[in-house]
Formats: C-alpha cells, sequence, structure tokens
C-alpha cells in the first residue's frame, strides 16, 4: 500500500474565496475528492493558519489536490521480510534474465536463511549460571525489547521480590502491583478475596505468553512445546532447567480428571471429583488440587454463595437499616458465623456495635490536641482540648494513608493510559473509554467501550490540569510524582493535555461529515466519538480486547447539554492551573482551551433561522418537541439555546433544550473567557428563573428528579464563585446542600422488579427507595476554582464547610479499590459508590445493580477518583505530607 505524504501548505491569515471573507483554511479545500483537508489547529485563536490534504490510499498530494499514485514496478522483494531477522536482496548474480533477478535473505547473525526466511540457530543453556539470588527461577524468554527476537535469561520472582536484571529484589512498596509488570505482556490486577485478606497480585496474560509467577513469559520463536497435544486433555507449558527433575525445559498442565505423566495426560484413577456436582445450576465445579484425591469445590455466579458443594442465594443485604448513628456507613461482613454488617466510622469516632459513637480524649488518640483538620498539636494538656469541654477527636490522615491514596491513583492513572484509551493524533485516540469488560477468554477481554466520551473528556481534562499543578509545586507537594521523575511525569502530562484538545477539535472537525458528506464544518457542533475498526487495530487495544463498541461505529453519536457542560468543567480547570505561558508543539494551551470553550457555547446559544420571534416555529425540524417539552417558556425565546445539528438540520435526538441551564453556561463562558464573552443578553428572563430556582429550599426545576440532569447542574454550578447573575447567591452554600441530595428512584434511574426480583431478570430490588447522591467533589472544585471566594484563606463560606468536606471525601478516597472502580461484586464497593461508572454521575446505590448491559466483572475508568484526589489536596494543601 502507498504510503501517504503529507504536505503542509501555508495559507495567509485571512483567505479570501467561497463567497467572501474565509477564516477556516478547510472550508473550500476538496482534496479533489479523493482525501480530505486538515486545519493547522495550533493558529492562535480567531486567525487562519495552514491547511493539508491527507489523501486516500492509491492517490498521493500535490498542492491542496490528491492525484492517483503511477503503477508499481514489481520488486521481487515486495512482502517478503525474512521473518523480521533479516533483509530482502535482488540476487543479481543468478538472475534469471535481463529483466528479472530472484529475491534472496540475508539473515541476522544468529540466524541462518532457509528460502525465503530466516531461522534461529540452536540457542546455548542461558540460565546455566543463573540463580536469581535464591528468591526465584531462571526461564528462558523472548525479550520485550529485543530488535531481533533472540532468548535471553531472565528471573521469575517469589512472592514479594522483583527482577532487577538478573536478581530477584524484595518489595518495599505497599501497592501489591507497584513491582509487577508482567514482563510487559499483560496486566497485574489486584484485590482482596475478603474484606479482611491482603490484597495480592496476578498476571493476566496477553496472547502468544504463559503465566510464570507473576510474570508472562514469551516462548522463543524455536518452540519447544511444538508438536506435544499432552495427549489432548492438557496444554503444553515452559518451566527453567531447575525446576526439572528429567532436564525437561517443558511439561503438560493437565484438564480436571486427568494427572502429568511425562508429556502425556493420563486418565486419574479416581472419578472426577466434580462429577455429580452441579453447584444448583448457579456456580460451576472445580477442582481446587491437582492431587487425585482433591475434593471440589462451587465457584458461584453474582448473588449467590457457596454452601458445601451448593450454591445457594445470598442472603438480603446485612446493612439494610443501618445507619452508623449518621458518623458512618456499613459494610457487609462473613465469617464463619455467616453474613454479617459493621462500621466504618467517620474521623472522630469509633464502632460500638452498629452504631459510630464520638471518640474520647486520651493518649490512644493523640498527646495533645487535634486541630480542625484532626492533625495532633503538641504542646497542649488533654483538659485543654477542644472548648467548652467538648471531646477530642482522633487525628488523621496518616502518612501511610496519603501513601496510599497516592498509589492507588497513580495505578489508577497508568492503567488509564495503557489499557482504556491510546494516546497520540489521529482518529480515535486520546478518547478515554468508559469500561472495560470481561470474561477473559483466550487472553482478552471482552470488549472496550466509548459511550458518552466528550462527557469523560471533561474529567480527563479536570485530571491532567490537577495533576500538572500539583506536579509544577514540588515545594507544596512534595512526593506527588510518586516512583516516577518529576520532571518528566509533568512533560508527560503536557503531551497529553496538548493530544486531548487536538482530539476535542478533531469531534468537532469531524462531526458533520458523519451525517453528510457535503456539509461544512460549523464551529462548536461535534460529535461523541470517532473510534473505528481502523484504530482498534492500530492501536494495539485488539491485542487486549477482543472487541471494541462505540457510538461512531453506530452512525455517530451527536453532542448534547451534559456532553457541552461536564467539557466546559474540564476546560474551566485547565484554564484555571495550567499556567498562561504553556505551549506543546506550538499549541497555546490556554488559547485553544477559551476557542473550544467559545465555539461550544456560541453554537448552543446561536439563533435558528427557523424559530422566528414570535411565531410557533412550525416549520422548524423538531416543532414537535419545542412545543412539548420547552412550553413553559414563552415560544419567542426559542430561537436561542437549543442544540441544533446542522448536518441533518434538525434538532438533535438527546438534550436538545438547554433552556435550564442557560444561567450556569452564561456564568461559566464569561469565566473561562475573562469577561470577553457575555451570552447574558441572548438569555430571557425565565431562563435565569429557572437557574435562581435551584438556590430555594422550596422550588421544584422541571425534569429535577432525574440526576444526570443534577449532575449538570452541580458541574456548571461548581465553575462560578457566585450562582445568580446578580451576584446573589454564593455558589459553596447551593453545592453543600445539594452534595448529599437523595431522589427519588424511577425508571430512568434503576430498573423495574416484578413482584419476586429474582424472578425478573435485569431488575433492580432497589426500584423506588431513595438514592443519595453523595457528590463532595463539585464543592470541593468550586475551592479549586475559586480560591478567593470558596478557598484559601477560610473566606467566605469554606472555613464553614472544610470540614464537613474533609471527612466525606476522605472516607470516599479510602474506601475505593485498590484494582480500580469495576462493578459491584461485594457490598463494602456498593455502599462507597464505586461499584458504577461516574461516581459523581450517578448515585451510590446504582452501583447495587449496576448497569444491565455491563458484563460482570467490568472495569470502570477512574477518572472520577483521580479528580477528586488531586482537587482534595490543591483545596486543602495543608493536609499533605
Amino acid at each position: 500500500m502507498a504510503k501517504r505524504t503529507v504536505v503542509l501548505s501555508i495559507l495567509c491569515s485571512v483567505l479570501l474565496g467561497c463567497g467572501g471573507i474565509q477564516t477556516d483554511p478547510c472550508e473550500c479545500e476538496t482534496c479533489s475528492g479523493r482525501g480530505y483537508c486538515v486545519a493547522d489547529m495550533t493558529a492562535p485563536l480567531n486567525s487562519a493558519g495552514g491547511s493539508l490534504c491527507l489523501c486516500d490510499p492509491g492517490f498521493h498530494p500535490e498542492g491542496l489536490a490528491c492525484v492517483e499514485d503511477p503503477e508499481p514496478v514489481r520488486d521481487p522483494c515486495e512482502g517478503q521480510d525474512c521473518s523480521g531477522h533479516g533483509r530482502c536482496r535482488i540476487a543479481v548474480d543468478i538472475a534469471i534474465s535481463a529483466d528479472y533477478a530472484p529475491a534472496e535473505c540475508l539473515c541476522d547473525e544468529g540466524f541462518h536463511s532457509q528460502g525465503l526466511a530466516c531461522v534461529r540457530n540452536e540457542p546455548a543453556d542461558l540460565c546455566q549460571d543463573v540463580d536469581c539470588s535464591g528468591y526465584g527461577r531462571c526461564v528462558v524468554d523472548v525479550a520485550v525489547d529485543s530488535v531481533d527476537g533472540a532468548p535471553a535469561p531472565r528471573c521469575v520472582c517469589d512472592p514479594g521480590y522483583h527482577p532487577e536484571n538478573l536478581a530477584c529484589v524484595m518489595n518495599d512498596a505497599a501497592d501489591p502491583c507497584a513491582a509487577v509488570d508482567c514482563s510487559g505482556r499483560g496486566i497485574c490486577m489486584a484485590d482482596a478475596v475478603s474484606a479482611d485478606a491482603a490484597a495480592a497480585p496476578l498476571c493476566v496474560c496477553d496472547d502468544g505468553s504463559v503465566d510464570g509467577d507473576l510474570a508472562c513469559i514469551a516462548q522463543p520463536q524455536d518452540d519447544p512445546c511444538a508438536g506435544v497435544t499432552c495427549s489432548g486433555h492438557g496444554s503444553c507449558a515452559l518451566r527453567s532447567a531447575d525446576d526439572s527433575p528429567d532436564g525437561s525445559s517443558i511439561e503438560c498442565l493437565c484438564e480436571r480428571g486427568f494427572h502429568a505423566e511425562g508429556l502425556s495426560c493420563a486418565p486419574n484413577d479416581a472419578a472426577d471429583p466434580c462429577q455429580h456436582v452441579d453447584c444448583n445450576g448457579h456456580g460451576e465445579c472445580v477442582v481446587v488440587s491437582d492431587q487425585l484425591d482433591a475434593a471440589p469445590e462451587c465457584v458461584c455466579q453474582a448473588g449467590y454463595r457457596v454452601e458445601g458443594t451448593s450454591c445457594v442465594p445470598e442472603a438480603r443485604n446485612p446493612c439494610e437499616g443501618i445507619s452508623c448513628s449518621g458518623h458512618g456507613y456499613c459494610i457487609a461482613t462473613v465469617s464463619e458465623g455467616g453474613a454479617g454488617a459493621t462500621c466504618v466510622c467517620d474521623p472522630g469516632f469509633h464502632p460500638q456495635g452498629l452504631a459510630c459513637v464520638l471518640d474520647a480524649c486520651g493518649p490512644a488518640n493523640c498527646d495533645g490536641c487535634c486541630d480542625e483538620f484532626m492533625r495532633c498539636q503538641p504542646g497542649d494538656t488533654l483538659d485543654q482540648c477542644g472548648s467548652g469541654g467538648q471531646q477530642c477527636r482522633i487525628c488523621g490522615p496518616s502518612d501511610e494513608e496519603i501513601r496510599d491514596n497516592l498509589g492507588k491513583y497513580w495505578h489508577y492513572r497508568n492503567r488509564l493510559r495503557t489499557q482504556f484509551m491510546a494516546v497520540g493524533e489521529g482518529q480515535g485516540y486520546s478518547l478515554p473509554a468508559a469500561w472495560v469488560s470481561g470474561p477473559l477468554r483466550e487472553g482478552k477481554l471482552g470488549a472496550i467501550t466509548w459511550s458518552d466520551t466528550t462527557s469523560y473528556m471533561g474529567w480527563y481534562l479536570a485530571a491532567l490540569a490537577t495533576e500538572h499543578y500539583l506536579l509544577s509545586h514540588p515545594e507544596k507537594f512534595p512526593g506527588y510524582a510518586g516512583a516516577q521523575d518529576r520532571r518528566e511525569a509533568k512533560r508527560t502530562v503536557e503531551n497529553e493535555l496538548y493530544y486531548a484538545l487536538k482530539a476535542v477539535a478533531r469531534l468537532d472537525r469531524r462531526a458533520e461529515s458523519v451525517f453528510s458528506e457535503s456539509a461544512p464544518d460549523t464551529p462548536g457542533f461535534f460529535i461523541r466519538d470517532d473510534v473505528n475498526e481502523r484504530f482498534f487495530r492500530v492501536s494495539g487495544l485488539n491485542e487486549r480486547y477482543r472487541h471494541f463498541q462505540s457510538g461512531y461505529q453506530a452512525g455517530g453519536d451527536e453532542m448534547s447539554q451534559d456532553q457541552v457542560i461536564h467539557l466546559l468543567l474540564g476546560l474551566a480547570l485547565v484554564k484555571k492551573l495550567v499556567p498562561e505561558s504553556l505551549e506543546v508543539d506550538g499549541m497555546n494551551i490556554r488559547r485553544q482551551v477559551v476557542k473550544r470553550s467559545v465555539d461550544m457555547v456560541e453554537w448552543m446559544s446561536a439563533r435558528r433561522p427557523c424559530c422566528r420571534d414570535g411565531d410557533p416555529p412550525y416549520e422548524c425540524p423538531g416543532a414537535g418537541k419545542l412545543l412539548e417539552e420547552c412550553a413553559d417558556i414563552t415560544i419567542s425565546v426559542h430561537d436561542r439555546w437549543l442544540i441544533f445539528n446542522p448536518a441533518r438540520e434538525a434538532l438533535v435526538a438527546r438534550g436538545w433544550c438547554a433552556d435550564r441551564h442557560v444561567g450556569g453556561l452564561v456564568k461559566a463562558i464569561r469565566i473561562i473567557t475573562d469577561g470577553a464573552r457575555d451570552y447574558g443578553p441572548y438569555a430571557h428572563e425565565e431562563h435565569w428563573s429557572k437557574w435562581r430556582c435551584l438556590a430555594t429550599d422550596n422550588c421544584m426545576i422541571e425534569g429535577d428528579s432525574i440526576f444526570y440532569n443534577h449532575a449538570m447542574r452541580m458541574a456548571l454550578g461548581a465553575i462560578p464563585g457566585r450562582w445568580d447573575r446578580d451576584e446573589d447567591f454564593n455558589s459553596m452554600d447551593i453545592l453543600m446542600k445539594h452534595a448529599r441530595k437523595k431522589y427519588k428512584g424511577n425508571r430512568n434511574d434503576v430498573f423495574r422488579c416484578g413482584s419476586d426480583p429474582k424472578e425478573t431478570p435485569g431488575c433492580c430490588p432497589y426500584y423506588g427507595v431513595e438514592m443519595e447522591v453523595d457528590w463532595y467533589v463539585y464543592p470541593l472544585l468550586n475551592a479549586v476554582l475559586n480560591p478567593e471566594i470558596g478557598g484559601g484563606g477560610g473566606l467566605d463560606k469554606w472555613g464553614e464547610y472544610k470540614k464537613t468536606i474533609y471527612g466525606k471525601v476522605r472516607k470516599m478516597l479510602i474506601g475505593a479499590p485498590a484494582g480500580g472502580p469495576r462493578k459491584a461484586k461485594w457490598p463494602e464497593m456498593v455502599m462507597s459508590g464505586w461499584g458504577t461508572d461516574n461516581r459523581f454521575g450517578r448515585t451510590k446505590q446504582h452501583g447495587i445493580c449496576g448497569l444491565k448491559w455491563h458484563a460482570d466483572p467490568t472495569f470502570y475508568n477512574g477518572l472520577d477518583y483521580m479528580v477528586l484526589h488531586n482537587a482534595f489536596h490543591i483545596a486543602m494543601p495543608e493536609l499533605w505530607r
């Protein structure tokens, strides 16, 4: 296939043509209909940049046209790679005719030619002098960074040790996966099997590698297992010479009911232990030991527990109805006596039965007195604790807690980069997936799913902005980079910021062509993702997952209000926390943030030519929606704040009527543009009244019972320090009031059950109950964005709410699972809220059922935890150790 050649044509800053002044350098360029034009997105705001043609295969650019490639001359070496261990040449010295000579391979050292292939020479015993310090075993492996694929010795270390060169060194990190890289051919997962068990690492290996005690071992090209079938009842595996009594480098791992005899699998003399065990039809029987007298054991489905060799329904949630006195939360426990419950108490309280009671002052808690952030202050005597005889509270957080949370953060962060996205430029790149799902088959998880991707882009930008701020202030946050080099980590996050903003611009530029090839680009209208099959392959994600899902594949998923609003929150944090001078590859990050924000709000607020003042807009596509859903707003203002698809010339399918959020949108764009853009004149008084309504206790906005809408208002309200256009309301007051709001379940929130939930597949037994949102991240972000109003010097309402936020957020950080947020299977994950995707866009109880289309296990991207962790320390730097 001919390679595309990129030719950059430099255009003047203002182009003429296509009927007048042109600020988009690609507006008139068609690339001969054999490619597409891209603009230089690094150009300054409100000025034209360069353009270039990216041509289809078989064509190359000449200026701003795509011209067909000439017919290539046949090369006898075409398609010949000599097995990747040599190079092909034309053997002129043995030419068959004057115009044709055959091909031959010149092989690398250690290989010899066989026809047009390079075959490896027989290797020596490379483990002969390697003892791995006595804490592991040597294996012959193909190095990950090997150029020629030559085998090399490496150490597979015992638990608690990790390889360094050809030695096994004791681990010193708290994170079970900290020193486990699975040889670069798999992923490490850590989780505890019960509430009181320590987490242990586990390697899930890629195709072509085998598990070797926390290492994924690639078999050399000359596979010693080739031709070994293990009698058709097992699989062949490598082992080191030290472990082999007969000197063999391979062994058979046999199926249940068979045992190894040399390189064969022979039937066990005893009957299959699982022969008559069906686990009541709600699980799978497994043999835990490989001994002939092994006993059967049931692995039960979700909602069932093991009882002997049966799977019986789990009892009702033992935490139901237990409030822990309102000063903690309940988790289910399992012991020999069966299921039980215990309270995990807030700082300053301790469990007493199923209640949380206030701690008393005492040497066990603090030798002196605890300040407002529960740090012990030496020098005070116990009788001076508190004021007016108030009891002293336990001090925290400890240095160990800070380290544990930081270790979790970097584990989530690296997991995001390697398992949920591919960072870079081009279609599909730098877009975080929402979740990945199982079950594991053939070394691959089931699917990776992009859903509501631009909403997650807002949280991704927020995580990058807060991370950049913490890395940029080592004097306040020493050690934040963990084991990474701080300067290198800072360069990495700047690079990701650059590509993330390019991705947002790409989704804007590509949107119209998804619906109509001839539709011109309209800045501000975007699609949610552009992930396709080619990206899935070339990014390498197909090596980890069997398939992918995206809105783009389903025909293009349009923007909606929540996409814009969550993007604005992320963009506002980048604008606030990233220096004005930061440029990456010619792109000024803050100017790009302003451009993206203005384009989106400009499009939302734009006047629609088919919706005229004073006339019911019957001629406007989607007019039925207008009259039905926006009937409470004067029809004369319907010409603005409607999200329109310019390619289809119709309102978008979902989330098109933005009147309820106009107040927040106007405030957000004022702040992001430093007052340069003000859409207040375009907002009708009824728009403002809806926004102000949320600040009062007795007001109910239409649709407010749906917590997805509530998340949008919380996200927008976090941006300004003051809520209303007249500066009447403090944002912190309103956000704190709604941070723990309860919602009544409805059909949009959970899934309806029949009279017996166990007989209704996919239902949620919590239908109709009140559900807490527990969203203290939004007032925390408000303090980060407005230190002069809500944080910093304890001004305004920040000091009043600081201790409450501290206690709530600290509990959230501790409760996040070490391996990453995942679909709920254990009650403690559900009750902490980390059992569903987007912890701050859904209720805590939503995780009890999970989303019905998610498989088990399903792992989520963890962006919500990352933003919470970073914002917590930026808003309260005095807590950092």
